[in-house]
Order: structure tokens, then sequence, then C-alpha cells
């Protein structure tokens, strides 16, 4: 009897073991199979969230790409017509300081000569700056302003600056970059909020109150961060617009430094005193007047000439594009020279030093070696930047008296070899009279 009950518990136990196993499949498959549709079915609703956000914002960009493109076409030109109709051509005076220079670089000519020099009739303030098409605006206070030729020369080739490295153009660009950011957001903002409001209407007869307050409460969250953002990100936008604008200033007036012109650009901005501003100009488009002047006085002419004049030390220059800085040769010096050189081995040519002076090589020395390789047939010869401080006014001097007899190159001084003595008596005695002259003069001036 025992046997037979315990015979019994052990069946009874086993197929309670065998039930609890097919459950636990049959659980197994169920689970399996309601995973597999769970992920089909999120797999679709992603599919489609995905689908429907990239149309979405898809539309959004286009939208917003509409409106920026209405606006440039149409609005901005019906705005800014009125002001148009300020501008005229700039008088003749100010044209002639602007047109009247050629320089060695023939890129710069090329780009000169199409730039259009406009006037403002109405403007009274002191101002020039680069406009659209290529073209420099001057105002009315500017062009009847007291300071000098070489000031407002100086001021035109700063903006002149501006349209050789096209700033406008960047400028423009990351302004039409951060109009689009704003708009965009805008249009992102309005479209959820309308949407937040459809599904809270459409819900309301269904929902509870505390589902349309949470829906309410995340409608306020997306708005929120949406509008943080977007002014975050033209906070950014406007500071690296702010840097790019000075940094593009500064390069500017390196370039008008570069044309010989720092001197009167210090002077120009020297008359500005009061407007010389805060250390602080991290929001400014432009540094300050005393960072500028800073700037241009540590500006050395070894760099402007790296940057902008196109050959580096030790480079082979043509003769006839630098403009010699005496107009006698001495024919003993030249025989000097013509007994070492040798066109065939220049290992012992030491290199024509040269400067720029208001945007042309000059040459502060070897004259002689310079004819010496024209006779032989040379015509290009190794230049060396002159890394000296010379007296730019005398220099400057020299080359005007080498105009002055049409001496425009080193050929030019082929027919002015005269003997030594003479050589003497008409460059050296001349160069010691100028000095004296000049000495006079600033011994009066102070």
């Amino acid at each position: 009897m025992k046997k037979s009950r315990a015979t019994l518990c052990v069946v009874l136990l086993s197929l309670l073991i065998i039930v609890i196993i097919l459950a636990l499949v049959v659980v197994g498959v169920a689970s399996i199979r309601f995973a597999v549709i769970l992920l089909e079915f999120l797999s679709v609703v992603v599919k489609n969230a995905v689908r429907i956000t990239i149309e979405v914002m898809t539309a959004l960009v286009l939208l917003t790409l509409l409106l920026m493109f209405i606006y440039h076409t149409f609005l901005d030109k019906f705005i800014h017509a009125s002001s148009k109709a300020d501008l005229c051509t700039a008088p003749v005076r100010m044209r002639k300081l602007f047109y009247d220079r050629k320089f060695t670089d023939r890129k710069i000519n090329v780009l000169r000569d199409k730039v259009t020099l406009l006037l403002d009739k109405k403007d009274e303030t002191c101002n020039a700056y680069a406009y659209k098409n290529n073209s420099i605006v001057i105002t009315n206070g500017f062009n009847n302003s007291p300071i000098n030729d070489s000031e407002k020369k100086a001021v035109l080739f700063h903006e002149f600056a501006h349209l050789i490295n096209k700033d406008n153009h960047k400028k423009y660009i990351r302004s039409g970059i951060n109009r689009f950011i704003i708009l965009f957001f805008m249009l992102s903002t309005a479209f959820f909020y309308v949407i937040s409001i459809c599904a809270m209407l459409y819900s309301a007869p269904y929902a509870e109150k505390s589902f349309l307050y949470m829906l309410s409460l995340f409608n306020g969250m997306i708005e929120f961060f949406i509008f943080t953002l977007c002014h975050l990100i033209d906070f950014a936008i406007e500071l690296l617009d702010s840097w790019k604008s000075r940094k593009a200033e500064y390069e500017a007036d390196r370039f008008a430094a570069y044309l010989g012109l720092k001197d009167p650009l210090i002077s120009f901005f020297n008359k500005f005193e009061k407007a010389k501003g805060s250390r602080y100009d991290f929001f400014d488009t432009h540094p300050s007047i005393a960072k500028r002047i800073n700037a241009l006085e540590n500006f050395t002419q070894c760099d402007l000439i790296i940057k902008y004049g196109g050959f580096m030390k030790f480079a082979d220059y043509k003769l006839d594009e630098i403009q010699p800085s005496q107009f006698y040769i001495s024919s003993q010096k030249i025989s000097r020279v013509e007994e070492w050189f040798d066109k065939n081995d220049m290992s012992k040519f030491e290199p024509i030093p040269i400067k720029i002076l208001d945007g042309v090589p000059v040459m502060t020395d070897g004259h002689m070696r310079a004819v010496v390789a024209i006779r032989a047939g040379l015509d290009k010869v190794p230049v060396v930047y002159d890394e000296d401080e010379l007296d730019w006014e005398m220099y400057r001097e020299y080359v005007k008296a080498c105009r002055k007899r049409n001496i425009a190159s080193p050929y030019d001084l082929l027919n002015r070899v005269i003997p030594h003595d003479a050589y003497v008596t008409e460059w050296i005695g001349w160069c010691e009279a100028l000095q004296r002259s000049s000495t006079e003069k600033n011994r009066i001036g102070s």
C-alpha cells in the first residue's frame, strides 16, 4: 500500500514537472513572438518617425531659404533704395588720389582699376567703407574734412584692402548663416507650438487633466530649449563675426602700411583720440584705435613684403620693376664691379637690397651691380629685403629726384654713367646739400 502511494506521488510530481516545463516553453515561445512583434512595431514607428522628422525639417529648411530669398531679392532692395539714391561718383580730386598711383604688382593694378569710387552726399560723418559691387563709398564729411591727401589716400587703400581680401563677401556669408539659423529656429518653434496646441485640443475630450498638464509642461520645456539654443548660437556667431571683422581691420591696416602709408594712417588715427575706446572690444567689429596704432607701429616692412610683396629674401626680381634711388653712376665703381662680375657664376654677386616705398620696390644700394648686370644681358638679379631702418623721407626725395629725371628702372641709368669726380660733385654733393636742407628744416620746426 505504501509502495503504491509512493509510486503515485512520483508519477504526479513527474507530470507536474512536465506541465511546468511545457508551460515555460509555451510562455517562452509566446514571449519571443511578442518581442518580435514589438520590435517590428517599434521599427515601423521609428522609421515613420525618422521619415516624418526628415520631411518636416526639410520643409522648414526650404521655407527658411524661401523667406531669405524673398527678403534679399525684394525687401532688401526696397529698404536700401533710398540710401543708394544718395550715392554718386566721387569728386575728381578723390579719384586722382586713388587711381593715379601705379603698383609693381599688376594684380593690384587690375583690381584697383575695377573699383568704383562713390560719394555719399548726405552723410556728413568722416568715414569711408568698402561697398558691394567692388566699390568704395566715401562720405561727404570725409571728402570735405581737413585731413591731408596722404591721410585720405591711406584710408582709401585701407578700404581697397577689404575689397582685395573679399571681407564684405565673408561678412555677408556669416550674416546669412546667422539669419538662417535664427529664422529656422523661429519657424521650428512656431511649428512645434501649433502641433502641440492641435494635440491638446484633439485629446482634451478624452484625456485627463494631468495628461494635459504634462503635455503643456513638455511643450514649454521644448520651447525654452529651442529659444535658449537659438540665442546661444546667435551669440557664438556674433562673437565669431566680431573677431573676424577685427582681424580684417588689422589686415587692411597692414596692407596700407605695405604700400608705404603707415605714417599717414597713424596720423589719421591720432586725429580721433576721443574715439580710441576701451581695451575690451570683444563685441566690436573694429578694434580700438589705440590697438590699431600699436599694431601699425609694430608692423615690420619685412613681414609686409613677405605677405604682400610676392617675393622672399634672395629671390630673383626683374630689373625693369625696381626703382633706383640715385640718378648718377660712377664709371670708376662700374669698372671695379666688372673686374669680378661673371654672369655665369653669380655666387659672388651680392643681392641688391630693396625696400617697398609707396608700393614700389626701391633700391637702397647696389646700383652699380644692377647696371653691370644689364650690360651683361641679364634681366633679373637676386634681391634681398633691406632690414636696416632708413630715413624714409630722404629716400622719398631721392626717388622723386629720379622720377623727375625720367629714371624708373636701372635701365635708365645706362646713359647716366659719369666720371668719378663728376659723380662726387653731382650725386654725393647733391645728397649732402639735401641732407643739410632737411636738417635745417627740422631745426627750425623744432
